[in-house]
């Protein structure tokens, strides 16, 4: 029986000819949903919402809140985190909204793998360590980010080789959790969020729930300017 293929979706985000990383397709929502489903309750990393399905960045009691979905093997994501991450964080630290970080793991499975989701593991240990280290671990693992099809952050070697990058990162229980994936269960609920989540594809990024433009119709990113005044000017 031939295998279906999954569809390369827009970004809902983007204008119609602007492509993003689409996870909608069946071999991807297998290679995200293939474990067992977990009865007990998971735990989750300090700093994710109170369904622990997001980390979160920012005063918890923001008026507004900027929705994020990458999946961390996707190079659309890639971009967009290192060209308007920080600008999304210095706006978080200048109190216009709190961002919930939201991660897919669907191209694990179409491409075959499992680095999604080890680098996400690694976020999430990461996300235990600080607000701050959270974020910028997330910038390190995107601006180093491996080609679509090299697998690289299936790696523990690598991810641990950049989290030397981040000051104050590396450090026993850190290590630990990304060698033995300590917190995978968390990954593996994270990613089965996203297939409810109503987004189709990465990078998606919302304002209060109304799309923000963060890739151009050519697929390159907008300029950090451009983006914070589409922000103030959704406020």
């Amino acid at each position: 029986m031939r295998a279906k293929k999954w569809p390369l979706i827009v970004a809902a985000l983007v204008p119609a000819l602007t492509a993003g990383c689409g996870g909608a397709g069946d071999d991807a929502r297998a290679g995200a949903m293939d474990a067992p489903v977990v009865s007990a309750p998971v735990a989750a990393p300090a700093h994710t919402n109170r369904e622990g399905t997001a980390v979160v960045y920012g005063k918890a009691d923001a008026a507004h809140v900027l929705a994020v979905y990458l999946d961390l093997r996707c190079p659309h994501c890639g971009k967009a985190e290192t060209a308007l991450g920080p600008t999304m964080r210095k706006l978080a630290d200048q109190g216009m909204f709190k961002i919930e970080y939201h991660f897919a793991t669907f191209l694990d499975g179409s491409l075959g793998g499992s680095g999604s989701a080890r680098a996400l593991n690694a976020l999430g240990a990461a996300a235990d360590r600080g607000q701050r280290t959270f974020g910028d671990y997330l910038h390190v693992l995107s601006a180093h980010q491996p080609a679509r099809n090299d697998d690289a952050f299936g790696s523990p070697r690598t991810l641990l080789a950049l989290a030397d990058r981040v000051d104050g990162l590396r450090a026993p229980g850190f290590d630990r959790a990304v060698e033995r994936e300590h917190w995978m269960p968390w990954v593996k609920k994270v990613s089965k969020a996203f297939y409810t989540s109503g987004v189709s594809s990465t990078p998606t990024v919302q304002l209060d729930g109304a799309p923000l433009t963060v890739l151009t119709g050519r697929g390159e990113t907008v300029g950090p300017a451009r983006f914070a005044q589409e922000v103030r000017n959704s406020l």
